[in-house]
């Protein structure tokens, strides 16, 4: 085995301008920071100015300023670790062997440097080696070992909203994969997710990749004692948004149409359609299908708990949307929910009529939300095309 000191040899020097460039790169992609600038930081290092080295000077002057850190042996050691990977051979190996690092933190370190790398598929040219679906698999891969490395159950890896949202945004994947990989790091590594951002990054990863149910059921997990329930309202709203845009997924919010509801839940789920807002940047177009979809689904499920006045009465309300134009789809759901509710009425008591008409009298009338008024500006995209209705949907 080579001394350890000759395995920094720097006569093949690795950070090109095009390997600095494209870490550069990663680094904006990562909100600014890698993990090894997370890593350095502590150390007391500016990883900024001195990372990546763009020189064989500046590369040992990294080095020394690891080995001058306040980090004891091993952490000093992992950092050295991580940046004999760059050379893309054996040497990082022999000098884990060579100072004993332990085996987690080998592994760990592992996993930092395939996150912070991303792509791992090209030269230093910049040139890709694999066709699209070959580098598709093969970067997957590469993430997927920095998840199993991170999830080591030895060690407890910091930086678990990192962790996370680099899973959830790697840009050389597509939604499904990245899903795939937040699903597979919380349930094998089962970091405790403690900030609102986590628990809505996994559970946006249910949705994708498991199923709507699942979510459902995450989010109730959470109190809805009211110093939590904005938070866990919030969760619903985005399970609702994902099923709505940026296409509307009708067989998806199906599977809640007969799925019992807490108070609070319903709740929610009202006025999340009464006061609907849409992400921004919507087309009023894909507004008004998800619009016509989600009162479907309120209605539907209504009738199917047998709360008949409610349904009527909702209804009326979905009438003042500002969506309901002749000829549109929140106007023909409604029309084609109308002969359903004049049935309704024909079999409720005359009590219970006028208790609906007394509750709607009673009621304000609701303002479109800022973003509303935001899409009604826009100009008509295309014809409406008619998406398949809930209540037809047995």
């Amino acid at each position: 085995m080579p001394p350890s000191e000759d395995l920094f040899d720097v006569t093949v020097f690795p950070w090109t301008q095009d390997v600095c460039r494209e870490i550069v790169n990663r680094r904006t992609q990562l909100n600014g920071a890698l993990f090894i600038d997370e890593l350095l930081t502590i150390a007391g290092i500016d990883s900024n100015a001195m990372y990546p080295p763009h020189s064989p000077d500046a590369f040992v002057a990294l080095q020394d300023a690891i080995n001058n850190s306040e980090f004891d042996d091993v952490k000093r050691n992992c950092l050295l670790y991580y940046l004999l990977k760059a050379w893309n051979d054996n040497r990082s190996a022999l000098f884990a062997q060579a100072k004993a690092i332990p085996r987690q933190y080998v592994i760990l370190s592992d996993g930092y440097y395939y996150l912070d790398t991303g792509r791992l598929d090209t030269l230093g040219s910049g040139r890709s080696i694999f066709s699209l679906e070959r580098m598709q698999r093969f970067i997957f891969t590469r993430v997927r070992a920095a998840v199993v490395s991170v999830c080591d159950p030895r060690i407890t890896p910091d930086f678990t909203s990192k962790i996370l949202r680099t899973l959830a945004t790697e840009p050389s994947l597509d939604a499904k994969a990245r899903s795939r990989l937040v699903l597979r790091y919380v349930r094998i590594g089962k970091p405790p997710l403690e900030s609102q951002e986590d628990i809505e990054c996994y559970l946006l990863a249910l949705c994708e990749n498991s199923s709507i149910l699942d979510a459902w059921l995450y989010q109730r997990t959470f109190s809805e004692d009211p110093g939590h329930n904005e938070s866990k309202g919030r969760l619903i709203d985005l399970i609702f948004d994902y099923c709505l845009y940026p296409r509307p997924r009708a067989q998806a919010l199906k599977s809640l149409v007969a799925y019992p509801f807490t108070s609070f839940e319903h709740s929610r789920v009202v006025s999340y359609t009464l006061h609907h807002s849409p992400p921004p940047g919507t087309p009023k177009a894909a507004t008004e299908r998800a619009l016509a979809l989600l009162h479907d689904f309120v209605h539907v499920r209504l009738i199917h708990e047998g709360h008949y006045s409610e349904a009527i009465g909702l209804d009326r309300q979905f009438a003042n949307s500002p969506f309901n134009i002749a000829g549109g789809l929140v106007s023909e759901g409604l029309e084609s929910r109308r002969l359903g509710v004049k049935e309704l009425l024909s079999v409720l008591p005359e009590v219970q009529r006028k208790l609906v008409d007394v509750r709607l009298e009673q009621g304000e009338e609701e303002e479109p939300s800022p973003a509303l008024r935001t899409i009604l500006s826009q100009p008509d995209i295309g014809a409406p095309v008619r998406l398949t209705s809930l209540p037809n949907i047995s």
